[in-house]
């Protein structure tokens, strides 16, 4: 299993929305408006989310709309480095891993 960092550069608001319902749905955590965490995905979960987002962007993007998912092993979540008073990573965090509270 493997952590990723889900972000999304789209332009349509109503495309935006739906992508980000699309990562709750999958069991994403959201800790920036265009920022998710999948936390402990397997091969099969994260197939199912780029199949879905896939579907979701090929006929109704732009072509400078993007999504990004960069994966992140357990072992280097420690060094994850988060500047700012938004808690909702290390919330998401602790909720999945107590280990690094």
């Amino acid at each position: 299993m493997m952590n990723y960092f889900v972000s999304y550069d789209i332009s349509s608001d109503r495309l935006r929305n739906r992508a980000a319902k699309t990562l709750l749905r999958l069991g994403c955590r959201r800790v920036q408006k265009s920022v998710f965490f999948a936390a402990d995905y397997t091969p099969k979960e994260l197939a199912r989310l780029k199949d879905e987002l896939h579907r979701l962007l090929y006929d109704h993007s732009e072509p400078t709309d993007s999504v990004l998912c960069i994966p992140v092993p357990r072992n280097h979540l420690p060094e994850v480095v988060w500047i700012g008073e938004n808690e909702a990573y290390h919330q998401a965090l602790q909720k999945e891993y107590s280990w690094l509270a």
